[in-house]
């Protein structure tokens, strides 16, 4: 599903399943690594809930090492909401069901993260 996103907003990209992303896309030539997260429904307050962190035992958040994006998929809607992993700064992440619905626009705002972090 973050795949098809991914092409519907004009992007090219490969599903990798590498240890810390799961798809690269290309942006302007360059590599980004995107890391896919699912949540199959909302909870109690509306909220999708997601463990973002690596690590079967002891959990570690996601890094900028191991990712770019993160793309959150929510399993009952089918859709798919975009984060840069640089945002991230726990291991657990609550998105409000509100956020989904415009794929294209958070893959963009993503991806203007991405290209200042190469710029810095």
């Amino acid at each position: 599903m973050a795949a098809a996103a991914i092409e519907a907003a004009g992007y090219a990209c490969n599903i990798v399943n590498q240890m810390g992303h799961d798809i690269i896309m290309y942006v302007d030539g360059l590599p980004v690594r995107v890391e896919v997260k699912t949540c199959q429904r909302v909870n109690k307050y509306h909220q999708y809930e997601y463990m973002v962190a690596r690590g079967s035992k002891k959990k570690r958040k996601l890094t900028e090492a191991e990712a770019d994006i993160l793309a959150l998929v929510a399993m009952d809607v089918k859709s798919v909401t975009f984060k840069p992993v640089r945002q991230i700064h726990s291991i657990r992440l609550r998105i409000k069901a509100d956020k989904f619905g415009n794929e294209a626009q958070s893959l963009e705002k993503a991806i203007r993260e991405f290209r200042l972090k190469c710029d810095d």
